[in-house]
């Protein structure tokens, strides 16, 4: 990836060292948190849906 050099001047100013990006270690450790949260939410749906599934039954007497 090329960089703006205003960029680069700028954090050369600031005193701010810069790394090349993130670390392998903090990619895996976001990815294994968006998972997380995707099979939490996945969870979260499902037993919305049951709930819902239920109340039907009770008020209509189905079986679904």
């Amino acid at each position: 990836m090329i960089e703006d050099p205003r960029e680069v001047e700028r954090r050369r100013l600031l005193g701010i060292e810069y790394s090349e990006g993130p670390t392998r270690e903090d990619l895996v450790e976001a990815l294994e948190e968006v998972s997380f949260s995707s099979i939490i939410l996945i969870f979260r749906t499902v037993l919305e849906m049951l709930k819902a599934i239920e109340i039907l039954q009770i008020l209509f007497g189905l079986n679904v």
